[in-house]
């Protein structure tokens, strides 16, 4: 039938109306993340090239998804910046994010009404090479005081004297006495200067007792390679956020990272 409409006439449209904004997950490799980090801790570490998927779905009473765009930023970024962005990437299929860099990525998904979610990875490290050490040789045998020297392009600095820690222990953190190793960061809360000439972000020093590392390879029966990797991982851990002085859940995550490191180097307690 046709309905004449004489005059000022209210029509009500049923239906439900979305106003739920999307669900959105980054996955690299067994990592996993649905929201937008307000801390980035640079506490993923890579050796090789990885790959990173975006889904997002629009659930229930949702319009469907109408866009996802993805944004790689070598820094942390408040979620503000974020929102501030206009050079975002559409997503259509996974993509690739290569060695010797340091990476968080930022996803916003946008539904058919126009809803949107962001959402943040943490701060990745994919370093593809190896730190340059002199003046050891491996399996090298010292009795006489050693030194020798380490370059990475993640560190500022690796010194090795054990009478040198001991000064340093002592100036920094009022301990007069040698240690295993000292680290020191340089960023805060995900955020690091960069070298101005290399423009690699610069985590922090570290500094490692070899006298004292030798030591510690005898007690614990292991090589002077795998006790030096151990007590670097350590340090990077440190110089990225992690801790295990209050012990518990903190102090199991750093123990399983190190771990998994040192696996991924050939360097695990049943390999070495």
């Amino acid at each position: 039938s046709i309905i004449i409409v004489t005059g000022d006439t209210v029509i009500t449209v049923e239906g439900v109306a979305d106003v739920t904004a999307p669900n959105v997950e980054i996955k690299v490799k067994e990592n996993g993340w649905t929201q937008f980090l307000d801390t980035i801790t640079f506490g993923i570490l890579f050796k090789e090239t990885q790959d990173v998927t975006v889904t997002a779905s629009d659930v229930n009473t949702g319009s469907g998804i109408d866009k996802v765009y993805y944004y790689i930023s070598d820094k942390a970024l408040s979620e503000d910046e974020v929102k501030a962005l206009t050079s975002w990437t559409e997503y259509d299929k996974k993509f690739s994010i290569t060695l010797d860099n340091t990476y968080v990525i930022y996803v916003k998904a946008v539904d058919k009404a126009g809803n949107e979610t962001y959402a943040s990875t943490d701060g990745m490290v994919l370093d593809g090479t190896s730190p340059i050490i002199t003046g050891i040789e491996q399996n090298g045998v010292y009795y006489a005081e050693a030194t020798f020297g380490a370059t990475d392009t993640y560190l500022d600095k690796v010194l090795v004297d054990d009478e040198e820690i001991r000064e340093i222990n002592n100036e920094q953190r009022k301990i007069d006495s040698s240690t295993d190793v000292l680290s020191f960061p340089l960023g805060e809360n995900g955020k690091y200067d960069a070298n101005p000439k290399t423009g690699a972000l610069m985590l922090g020093d570290i500094v490692i007792s070899v006298e004292t590392a030798l030591k510690q390879a005898d007690l614990y029966g292991h090589g002077l390679e795998r006790e030096i990797a151990f007590l670097t991982v350590h340090s990077m851990l440190h110089l990225l956020g992690y801790d295990h002085v209050n012990g518990g859940m903190e102090q199991a995550i750093m123990r399983e990272k190190e771990e998994a490191v040192l696996d991924a180097l050939g360097l695990a307690i049943n390999k070495v």
